[in-house]
Formats: structure tokens, C-alpha cells, sequence
């Protein structure tokens, strides 16, 4: 009897230590799958937020508004218009502003890590806290803004 319950008690020993051993790789893996999914949810959010002001902006809007649009479209993610870059392109050379030339809506964000992640990586050296999601898209113009001003040289999504 004594040996059967040294054991056991042997066995509860073990399966401990190697809990012990396995909890932080199991929560290491843990964090990135959670900071992975969030960052890529907030990346779709971007480049959606990015594509809808671009629509906007193909059917004559200001370029404040086509700023409005991208911050309101990101669920809060961007909170400043300083944020999106809108350029109108010239795309056939002409020297003028017409439908079927572009508009470029570019948007800045840098994604912070929710986990600990970062504080954990840098116990095996440097760890980045954030990362840049940037997005841009350009939609060609079906109206153009009056007050569009032309940028030269090609769009910055290509």
C-alpha cells in the first residue's frame, strides 16, 4: 500500500515539473495567435477604411472630406486626419484633371501589441511593440473635385 500512494504522489510530482516546464511555451504561442488575429482584423479594418475614402473620392469630393471618410471608416483605429494622405494623379500626361485619372488615398497606423508579447521577446533581445499597417489604394476619378490639385510622378500604391 505504502508503495502504491509513493507512487501516485510521484506521479502528481512529475506531471507538475512538466506543467511547469510546458505553461510558458503554451502561453508564448497563446499571445501570438491572440496579437496575430487582432492585427490582422485591424489591418483589414485599414485597408477597408483606406478603400472606402478612395470610392469617395472617385465620385468628387473634397480632399477634407475623403480625409473624413477614411477616419470614420476605421472604427476608431485612426483619430487623425493628419493620418491620410489624399493626392490626385494625372494619369494620361494631358496637364488636366479629368475622369479617368486617379485619386490616391493613403493611410498611416501603427498596430501596438495587446499581449505581452514584446516584454516577453525581450528577454531573448530586442522585441518590436508596434508594427506599421499602412494601406493605400488609388480608384480611377469619375468626377473630379474642383479645387484638386495635381501631384506628379506615379501613384504611391504601385
Amino acid at each position: 500500500m505504502r508503495r502504491l500512494h509513493s507512487w501516485i504522489a510521484g506521479q502528481r510530482g512529475q506531471a507538475v515539473i512538466e506543467f511547469a516546464l510546458l505553461a510558458p511555451l503554451i502561453f508564448v504561442f497563446m499571445f501570438i495567435i491572440i496579437d496575430f488575429g487582432i492585427g490582422l482584423n485591424h489591418r483589414v479594418v485599414v485597408t477597408n477604411a483606406v478603400r472606402e475614402a478612395a470610392r469617395h473620392g472617385a465620385t468628387g469630393a473634397s480632399e477634407a472630406d475623403i480625409q473624413a471618410r477614411a477616419v470614420a471608416q476605421s472604427e476608431g483605429l485612426v483619430t487623425e486626419p493628419n493620418n491620410v494622405t489624399v493626392k490626385f494623379f494625372d494619369t494620361n500626361g494631358d496637364g488636366e484633371l479629368l475622369p479617368g485619372d486617379a485619386v490616391a488615398v493613403q493611410m498611416l497606423y501603427s498596430y501596438q501589441l495587446v499581449t505581452p508579447l514584446a516584454v516577453i521577446g525581450n528577454f531573448w533581445g530586442s522585441s518590436p511593440t508596434s508594427f506599421e499597417m499602412n494601406a493605400c489604394t488609388d480608384m480611377r476619378l469619375e468626377q473630379v473635385w474642383v479645387g484638386a490639385t495635381i501631384t506628379l510622378g506615379a501613384s504611391p500604391c504601385e
